[in-house]
């Protein structure tokens, strides 16, 4: 995907939100901005190389990260077209057969990190990492039962003695995570473990802006001694507690079905989460 240059990305920023001048964010993103560790405006027509399109351990099809998931997700169901990442879940049958995974789900949708890739033979390194540093991202997502926008950190684990990387499920920050049947309610959580090996799970919740309705901004600021989560440029929650990561993590995007969001409505898939994009500066 071609790039800008980034004061061609800032202009075309500076033009849209001044249309849409509503959000805080877009208030001062028209003021002289620092070059940022990673910039992702989704002007092109298909995602760059920056991006895996699923799980990274997963070429065809993968499960969801939590119990109950009932949708496949698989690479097409990711594209990027009018200036957005668009992900779509959509009615099923889906079969899946790859690895251990294998059943047939009622939906199909998508998920995309910058994580790396994994295979039985090989192991491709993580697109983009960072330790530290604020994140923005301009979404919206549509409402309904079962839906289960997320937007979120991972960390990419530690290289194992044959070269491959594993998939460890914490640390974890959640940037946001919607519920379709409360669109307007955006859930913050960090998830790690202590040194004793018990779970540390703070979270917080904030009712705001509805995210089908309009674009918003999700955002976190990361630091080595706490985290702050912003709706539209304003903070609304700050952990100063134990469990904070301390290396490398890398983004996330998916649209989940079902699982902890419950159980979907038919009615409401098709749908779509739009991330217009994605900004990380130290």
């Amino acid at each position: 995907m071609a790039r800008m240059s980034h004061r061609s990305r800032s202009a075309r920023r500076c033009v849209r939100l001044a249309v849409t001048a509503a959000l805080v964010w877009g208030a001062v993103a028209c003021q002289p901005q620092p070059s940022p560790q990673f910039s992702e405006d989704f002007s092109g027509s298909s995602l760059s190389d920056t991006w895996y399109p699923n799980r990274w351990f997963a070429s065809t099809c993968a499960a969801g990260a939590t119990p109950g998931e009932q949708a496949w997700y698989r690479p097409g169901s990711a594209k990027v077209t009018g200036g957005n990442l668009v992900l779509t879940a959509t009615s099923g049958p889906d079969t899946c057969a790859e690895g251990s995974w294998s059943g047939t789900k009622a939906y199909t949708s998508a998920w995309v990190q910058t994580g790396g890739a994994r295979t039985s033979s090989t192991t491709r390194a993580p697109g983009y990492t960072f330790t530290f540093g604020r994140v923005d991202v301009r979404f919206r997502a549509d409402a309904g039962d079962g839906l289960w926008p997320a937007i979120w950190l991972l960390s990419p684990g530690t290289a194992r003695s044959d070269g491959k990387l594993p998939y460890p499920s914490r640390p974890e920050i959640d940037i946001v995570e919607i519920h379709g049947d409360a669109p307007d309610l955006w859930r913050f959580h960090l998830h790690n473990t202590g040194a004793d090996g018990a779970a540390i799970d703070p979270g917080s919740s904030y009712r705001g802006p509805d995210t089908s309705t309009g674009f918003h901004v999700a955002s976190v600021e990361w630091r080595s001694d706490h985290i702050t989560w912003l709706v539209d440029g304003v903070e609304r929650w700050t952990y100063r507690g134990p469990g904070i990561p301390q290396g490398p993590m890398y983004l996330i995007a998916n649209l989940a079905v079902g699982g902890w969001a419950g159980t979907p409505d038919p009615s409401a898939i098709p749908a779509q989460m739009l991330v217009d994009s994605i900004h990380v500066a130290p």
